[in-house]
C-alpha cells in the first residue's frame, strides 16, 4: 500500500510504501482505516500547487 505522506519545499508529494507478510493484507487494511481517521492530513486544497482544473 503507498500513501502520499508527506509534501517537499516545492509541493510534491512524497510517498510511503507499506507492506505485509503474504497473506496478511488484513493488517494493510487495518492500517488504511486508521490512516484515513487520522486529523493529521493536510487537504489538497492547502497545497499552493493544486491546480483543480
Amino acid at each position: 500500500m503507498t500513501v502520499p505522506l508527506h509534501l517537499t519545499g516545492d509541493g510534491l508529494p512524497v510517498g510511503v510504501q507499506f507492506i505485509a507478510a503474504r497473506g496478511r493484507e488484513d493488517l494493510l487494511y487495518s492500517l488504511a482505516g486508521q490512516l484515513e481517521l487520522s486529523d493529521l492530513w493536510v487537504p489538497v486544497q492547502g497545497n499552493p500547487f493544486f491546480n483543480h482544473e
